[in-house]
């Protein structure tokens, strides 16, 4: 694809993704999305087919996100045993999160899936790569699993608006710290 149809796509999932976070999914539309991109319903078309095809890309948008945070950290990070662990969990816990239109994405994405379970498979695929670079970081199988496990059940309760208290956080993280050998 050419950067003008990557500039497109982009529009047309900035447009979906500003939808779903200020209005909620069902008043999510071709019709909506396209006006608010710009563009005729054609030209939204001919880069989605459908409107499951344009969850898709805000879910591998998504991902592609988390990705280059959890590369950014593990780059940054001197000591490589436990590098990964530590850097999904700093990804995973964002402090300032209730205000992060990411995680308000997310939420409204799990609504979505729920009604179209095969919009899980790309988060699947992403959470199984996930414990399989946590098992690779010099960590012992069970131990790589409970990471994985808190990282899920920070960024959860975090995406779900239920409060986590930051001092246990903190606890948490030093604990991890701990297992790891290196600070977070």
């Amino acid at each position: 694809m050419n950067a003008k149809a990557d500039d497109t796509r982009d529009k047309i999932l900035d447009a979906a993704q500003d939808i779903l976070v200020t209005q909620g999914a069902m008043h999510l539309t071709l019709d909506a999305v396209a006006q608010k991109a710009s563009l005729s319903k054609g030209g939204l078309l001919y880069h989605f087919k459908s409107k499951e095809d344009m969850m898709v890309g805000l879910i591998h948008r998504q991902i592609a996100g988390m990705n280059q945070e959890l590369k950014d950290q593990v780059f940054n990070d001197p000591e490589p045993r436990g590098r990964f662990a530590r850097a999904y969990l700093n990804v995973a816990y964002q402090k300032d999160e209730c205000e992060n239109p990411s995680q308000k994405l997310c939420s409204t994405l799990i609504a979505v899936i729920a009604n179209n379970p095969k919009l899980l498979e790309p988060i699947l695929t992403q959470i199984n790569s996930i414990q399989e670079r946590l098992q690779n970081d010099g960590l012992d199988p069970t131990s790589a699993f409970i990471i994985r496990l808190i990282g899920d059940g920070i960024w959860f309760n975090q995406m779900l608006g239920i409060p986590v208290d930051p001092d246990m956080i903190a606890n948490v993280l030093q604990r991890v710290q701990e297992e790891t050998g290196s600070c977070l």
